[in-house]
């Protein structure tokens, strides 16, 4: 199945973002695995919009004191 079956399917210039992001976070050590992230970004853009609430809240955790 794919995204478009899924119903989600990102502009190329939105899963372009997604993988510069998924890089820069994991530069500054607050994303462990990004090959796992980039892959399910392109693989199954659903499930990581999915995830985003609960990943949003582990990045603001893991930034503030």
């Amino acid at each position: 199945m794919n995204n478009d079956q899924r119903g989600v399917k990102l502009e190329q210039w939105e899963q372009e973002e997604g993988l510069k992001a998924i890089d820069s976070l994991a530069a500054k050590g607050l994303l462990n695995d990004p090959d796992v992230w980039k892959k399910r970004l392109t693989d199954n853009s659903a499930a990581v919009l999915n995830e985003l609430p609960w990943l949003m809240f582990t990045m603001l955790d893991r930034v503030t004191d």
